[in-house]
């Protein structure tokens, strides 16, 4: 049995700030978008040795899929990637990060008039 990589403490590290921006998002939009620099962000710091390969799009936000997000076959063709994927806790970290993002995505859906009525500063 091989061993499994943790990322968990860095994850709960950048859960914080994420759940901060979404809950401060005003729009759909500004989810989707926290989501992918967040994602980003985390998989650079996993990854430092290729942090300037992976992109703010790589990991984007999808709604109607199943898991909510998706890996761009770039990134997912990778070695490197691929090797960690697999043997790792990333994707469920991906997957918290995902329904984190949906669950304020629906929120913003159903009520559109609270993001509309923040008061800005």
């Amino acid at each position: 049995m091989s061993k499994q990589l943790s990322f968990s403490p860095l994850a709960n590290q950048y859960m914080k700030n994420f759940r901060e921006m979404i809950n401060n998002s005003e729009d759909k939009v500004d989810v989707t978008n926290s989501f992918a620099l967040i994602s980003c962000r985390f998989l650079q710091e996993v990854f430092p040795e290729n942090a300037d390969n992976i992109k703010d799009n790589d990991v984007t936000f999808q709604p109607s899929e199943q898991e909510f997000y998706k890996i761009s076959q770039d990134l997912f063709n990778e070695d490197y990637f691929q090797k960690i994927w697999q043997c790792s806790d990333l994707p469920s970290i991906i997957e918290n990060f995902a329904n984190s993002a949906y669950h304020r995505y629906t929120h913003i859906t159903k009520h559109p008039q609270k993001s509309q009525m923040k008061i800005r500063v």
